[in-house]
């Protein structure tokens, strides 16, 4: 039983799989190592950032945790005032001299 093809068209199909197919494993490990690589460095940016966020708390003398999770928030007193209001008037926005004239140059 022949394993390797005879004719030239087969060898070259032949040599072109394996060369696809190396290629595609070269690719998943660099892939893989992205990957893991990418894991670390986000894990490590979490570490650093808490190391940083403690300092500064600790250096602003921030809430101690035996006093309990400190005073509730409140709503402003805007919250609950309907919709929007524009100018002393409650018409709209003032437009200048160019916006009632249709912009520079009349119209559009």
């Amino acid at each position: 039983m022949r394993v390797l093809p005879r004719s030239l068209l087969g060898q070259v199909m032949l040599a072109l799989a394996a060369a696809l197919l190396i290629a595609q494993a070269i690719s998943a490990v660099m892939l893989y190592r992205a990957a893991s690589e990418r894991r670390e460095f986000a894990l490590s940016s979490a570490a650093s950032f808490q190391l940083l966020v403690g300092q500064r708390r600790e250096a602003r003398g921030g809430p101690d945790r035996e006093h309990g999770p400190g005073p509730a928030r409140t709503q402003p007193d805007h919250a609950n005032t309907g919709p929007v209001q524009h100018g002393p008037d409650q018409t709209g926005p003032k437009m200048g001299p160019v916006h009632q004239e249709g912009g520079e140059g009349g119209r559009w």
